[in-house]
């Protein structure tokens, strides 16, 4: 059966949700699946990476403009997903008389909504978390005249959303929590989760450094990676400054904000170290590891990869929200600064906890969130839906 693969974020091994489609793709690619992918700056690296497939097709999308965002806040619609529904691609391409499209996020399901119906296709909506949720977190953070303001937003998007599911064949979602909130709008055999993962063999466990660093990383203007470093700098690093000799802060990932670039140059102790190719390097340069995560759906892959490599994490319980993990087991989980801090010195101090944490960790990824088992999972459900 031909497969269409349709992301507006490269599957690539970039950030969380790249890295997803990366691997999500890479086990389902056979000589019948043609990937559509958003033309970018990163299309070179999509064809490199992905010449095997049947074929690649990169669209463009509507130019953004302060005219036609204005326009589209006027009449309470999202922005980022009505662009979408302003592209090139040609339908002529997707005819074929059997088929499965696999929408690799809610963003280009609007590629094809207004067209969605004269598909006979199986469709597939690959909810990486919910984007309701993640708006609706995000604007309780900020003051109450933005909250006030963007509340016609964040409920255009829980109704787009469920729309969207309802028109799906079938729901892939991250974590149970996900597919019990999705499960109050379509049957729940309509819904499976397939889980963040890591590739095991490529991060492997490293010995403990003797440095002092602790180590964030993530898509730095994603706003909940940008608030949860930002919490961590002005409330948690303080605190171990003052009480741990030589304390150190690595932040990478892509797009650091000027806000994030001002509060590091303060503090000569935190280093923004922004996209780094090969991640591996800086994780065996780091003690501990944390996601100081405050609001957000879905599930953090790198809290997988920081586990792989036999760091442990401190992360906040909205961090780590979705993954099966245990406090005190496997992770450390803290939600205040004096907690998140205490966490970490602990780590520092105890290196029997050290150990324990560091190894539960890496033991709970090999069983629960190796790619190659999770690829499974998704053979399964073809085989389920008899789609193979």
């Amino acid at each position: 059966m031909k497969l269409f693969f349709m992301t507006i974020k490269p599957p690539l091994l970039r950030t969380g949700a790249s890295v997803r489609n990366y691997y999500i793709l890479k086990f389902m690619r056979s000589k019948n699946t043609t990937l559509f992918c958003k033309d970018s700056d990163e299309s070179n690296g999509v064809t490199r990476t992905w010449k095997n497939l049947n074929k690649i097709y990169l669209f463009k999308v509507y130019k953004k403009t302060i005219l036609n965002k204005l326009f589209y806040y006027f009449q309470f619609k999202i922005p980022y997903l009505e662009y979408n529904k302003f592209n090139n691609i040609d339908l002529t391409k997707l005819k074929t008389d059997k088929g499965i499209i696999w929408f690799a996020e809610l963003e280009s399901y609007f590629l094809l909504k207004q067209n969605l119906d004269k598909l006979n296709y199986y469709k597939i909506l690959d909810a990486h978390n919910v984007d309701y949720i993640r708006l609706k977190s995000e604007m309780n953070t900020k003051s109450f005249a933005y909250k006030m303001l963007s509340q016609p937003f964040v409920i255009r998007l829980k109704y787009e959303e469920i729309k969207a599911i309802k028109k799906m064949d079938h729901i892939i979602v991250c974590s149970d929590v996900d597919k019990k909130y999705f499960a109050k709008y379509i049957p729940e055999n309509k819904i499976t989760v397939i889980p963040n993962g890591v590739d095991c063999n490529n991060f492997k466990p490293t010995k403990e450094t003797n440095s002092n660093t602790v180590l964030f990383m993530g898509k730095l203007n994603y706003p909940p990676n940008l608030d949860g470093i930002v919490y961590y700098i002005e409330k948690i690093h303080p605190i171990l400054k003052q009480k741990l000799k030589n304390i150190r802060l690595n932040i990478l990932g892509l797009n650091p904000p000027k806000e994030l670039i001002k509060l590091a140059n303060k503090d000569r102790s935190i280093v923004i170290k922004g996209f780094v190719k090969d991640v591996r390097s800086e994780l065996k340069k780091a003690k501990i590891c944390i996601c100081p995560v405050r609001y957000g759906s879905g599930t953090r892959l790198k809290i997988l990869e920081y586990m792989a490599m036999n760091r442990p994490v401190v992360s906040t319980a909205k961090g780590a929200e979705g993954l099966r993990v245990t406090d005190d087991k496997d992770i450390l989980l803290a939600d205040s600064p004096g907690d998140f801090a205490n966490s970490i010195i602990k780590l520092v101090d105890d290196t029997s906890l050290y150990a324990k944490i560091a190894t539960n960790a890496r033991k709970l990824v090999e069983k629960e969130y190796d790619w190659i088992k999770i690829a499974k999972i998704i053979n399964l459900l073809f085989i389920k839906e008899k789609l193979l």
